[in-house]
């Protein structure tokens, strides 16, 4: 597939980078799910106020980390 579907904050890179994917972009949204389930917050939201396009350019270029005080306790 290649047509750029989903909801914006949960697509995954490949959607964004229109290479094609399959049904493993549905486990990228799963994923965004367990971890605000987990941490309380979205993973590519930073801030409060966010554009779109803030959310695509965190998508394509977070590194992956989770040494963070959200996931000490």
């Amino acid at each position: 597939m290649y047509s750029p579907t989903g909801t914006p904050s949960y697509k995954a890179p490949e959607i964004l980078l229109e290479i094609g994917y399959t049904h493993e972009v549905d486990m990228w949204a799963v994923g965004i799910i367990c971890y605000q389930i987990l941490s309380g917050n979205h993973p590519f939201k930073k801030k409060q106020e966010f554009s779109l396009e803030e959310i695509n350019f965190n998508i394509k270029n977070t590194k992956y980390d989770f040494k963070d005080y959200v996931w000490n306790d």
